[in-house]
C-alpha cells in the first residue's frame, strides 16, 4: 500500500479492509440505516446531476472497527504514526450508496467537515462488491472546473475489488461511471479527520 500521485495537485491512498463481512452485514439491516430523501449529502443538492440511492449511517462504530488496520497504515504512512493508539480519528458523515443498473454518480466533491484544530480532512470510499459491468470510481483532474463541461476531462479510473478502500483529501474531483450490471453495487463513503497526539505537544 502505497500513496500514488496523479496530476498536478492531486492523490489518493489504497488499502483493503481485512475483514468486509461485518460491513456487509451490518448494511443489509434497515435498521442501521437512514434513507437521504431529495439527494441531499452534506447541504450539497445533487437532484438531477446524478441517479443513486443513498443512505446515512446511524452509528459510525461499526466503520471505526472494521477500519483498524485501514487507518493504522494509513497514519503510518501519512503522519508517520507509530501505531493506532497515536492516532486520533473522527467520522463526521458516512453513508451507504446503492447503485442500480444504469445509475452513476457525477462529478463532485466533498464539503470538508469542520475540526477542531483546522486539520487536513479526507474523504474514503470502501467497496463492498465486485462484478462484471460494475462501475468504475474515475478521479478527475481538479485544475477543470466543474463548469467547463465542454473540455476534456482528464480523468484516472479505479477498477476496484471488494474490501478495497480509497483515501482522498475531500477537495479532490471524482465521479462514478455508469453501472451496468443487473446486480446492484454497493459502496460506503465518508469523511473524517485524522491527528496525532504530537501534533499539540
Amino acid at each position: 500500500m502505497s500513496f500514488v500521485p496523479r496530476f498536478p495537485i492531486s492523490y489518493f491512498w489504497k488499502g483493503k479492509i481485512n475483514n468486509i463481512s461485518p460491513l456487509l452485514e451490518y448494511c443489509s439491516d434497515s435498521k442501521n440505516l437512514k434513507e437521504i430523501k431529495g439527494e441531499t449529502i452534506g447541504h450539497i443538492d445533487w437532484k438531477g446531476q446524478c441517479l443513486i440511492e443513498t443512505y446515512d449511517f446511524i452509528d459510525n462504530s461499526v466503520l471505526l472497527k472494521s477500519l483498524n488496520n485501514v487507518f493504522k497504515n494509513f497514519g503510518t504512512e501519512m503522519l508517520h504514526a507509530t501505531s493506532a493508539l497515536d492516532m486520533d480519528i473522527e467520522i463526521k458523515n458516512s453513508w451507504l450508496n446503492v447503485y442500480h443498473k444504469n445509475y452513476y454518480q457525477e462529478t463532485h466533491n466533498h464539503i470538508a467537515p469542520k475540526s477542531k484544530y483546522n486539520h487536513k480532512t479526507w474523504s474514503a470510499v470502501i467497496f463492498l462488491n465486485e462484478g462484471e459491468g460494475f462501475s468504475k470510481f474515475q478521479f478527475v483532474n481538479s485544475l477543470l472546473s466543474l463548469r467547463q463541461d465542454n473540455l476534456i476531462k482528464h480523468v484516472f479510473e479505479i477498477e476496484p475489488k471488494s474490501s478495497d478502500v480509497i483515501i482522498f483529501p475531500c477537495e479532490t474531483l471524482h465521479q462514478v461511471t455508469p453501472h451496468k450490471s443487473s446486480e446492484k453495487r454497493m459502496t460506503i463513503a465518508f469523511n473524517f479527520v485524522l491527528e496525532t497526539k504530537y501534533e499539540h505537544e
